[in-house]
């Protein structure tokens, strides 16, 4: 949920992470899993746009017991489903994001971050321990305005591509249709 910077520390101003996904981006992962057998986990619900339109395509969405995500529990899913993270993180803690995950040993995710976050060390070392699978983005993503949840004028200066683990998916590149 963020505007590009080339700074590798993270961003002073946190006003830069609220950017939100738009329907067409969730719609690249939602399209990949069923709502009778997901229940979703989106710890970083800002306005909670993404929450109500994960919600109104059928699935079950828990936002987590603390705003801070690194304090959060795990949710406990519906009888009978698979607990999957689908979340556009603020970009500047994505580091910490997927080391904290590592740490809690939880790996069904779908994250959406910049593209070049695949040359990081960081990653690499995550993607070792965990059977990684990505989503492309055909076009350029369209982030939501904070304020008013309408796309932003121009499109982000990025790349953009959903990180997956265990999801099982056909391929390990994805290009949504």
């Amino acid at each position: 949920m963020s505007l590009y910077s080339n700074k590798t520390q993270p961003r002073s101003n946190p006003e830069s992470d609220k950017y939100e996904s738009p329907p067409r981006s969730l719609d690249m992962i939602l399209d990949l899993l069923d709502a009778s057998k997901h229940h979703i986990w989106e710890p970083f619900k800002g306005s909670g746009h993404s929450t109500m339109y994960m919600r109104s395509k059928g699935f079950e969405v828990s936002n987590g017991n603390d705003p801070d995500f690194f304090k959060q529990s795990v949710p406990n899913p519906s009888e009978n489903k698979e607990l999957i993270l689908v979340s556009n993180p603020p970009f500047s803690i994505k580091r910490q994001i997927l080391l904290h995950l590592k740490k809690i040993e939880f790996n069904k995710i779908a994250l959406l971050l910049p593209a070049p976050v695949l040359f990081t060390l960081y990653f690499r070392e995550f993607a070792m321990e965990h059977k990684v699978q990505i989503v492309i983005h055909t076009k350029r993503c369209s982030f939501l305005n904070p304020c008013t949840l309408e796309p932003c004028r121009t499109s982000a200066s990025f790349d953009c591509l959903w990180i997956t683990t265990n999801l099982s998916l056909e391929n390990d590149i994805n290009f949504p249709s």
